[in-house]
């Protein structure tokens, strides 16, 4: 019988992207470097406040907001995007936190020589590859949307989910390609 294509779809994908991740470590010591010494004070703050999309700290307000606004308005369509967000931030940060642990690599400011091997499995207390606040960010523009169905939004939501990984590059959070690996 013929094989699987949805199977080999998979696999071939998962190749694909693991080549391209795998490119894309390559310039990671560049980039931080170059970060390193030529982000500005002013730049940073404005970098903190785009980081917030990814984290606790912006993710809770807004679909807490958006589930409020489905309970008083008795919309369910609202109220269901509150929930696709909520189970899609949810899933992004269980496979993020089980990658960290995993994987173990250290953040560049805490690299010495910036050039992005430094592991630590298991014993990393903060651990950077895959980025969460990329991922968050990433699922939450993901699900809103997809539930939203509008270009402004869908080109709205992914540029401050774009804005959140390079804030994280900026601030010497993550590589390139642990944000690239928490938007996927």
């Amino acid at each position: 019988s013929a094989p699987d294509s949805t199977s080999n779809f998979g696999l071939r994908q998962l190749a694909i992207g693991a080549a391209g991740l795998a490119i894309i470590t390559l310039v990671d010591p560049t980039i931080a470097r170059d970060l390193h010494t030529g982000t500005s004070a002013a730049a940073l703050q404005f970098d903190r406040q785009l980081d917030r999309f990814g984290d606790a700290t912006g993710t809770i307000p807004i679909i807490g907001g958006i589930a409020l606004t489905g309970l008083i308005t008795k919309n369910r369509a609202v109220t269901r995007a509150a929930i696709r967000a909520t189970e899609s931030v949810v899933l992004a940060d269980l496979f993020v936190q089980a990658s960290k642990f995993v994987v173990g690599r250290s953040r560049p400011y805490a690299d010495p020589n910036l050039d992005g091997y430094d592991f630590h499995v298991y014993g990393t207390t903060s651990p950077a590859f895959p980025s969460g606040h990329s991922a968050n960010a990433f699922a939450l523009a993901t699900s809103l949307s997809d539930e939203i169905g509008r270009t402004w939004a869908t080109v709205g939501l992914f540029a401050i989910a774009t804005g959140t990984g390079w804030a994280r590059l900026s601030e010497q959070q993550h590589w390139l390609s642990d944000v690239v690996a928490g938007a996927v």
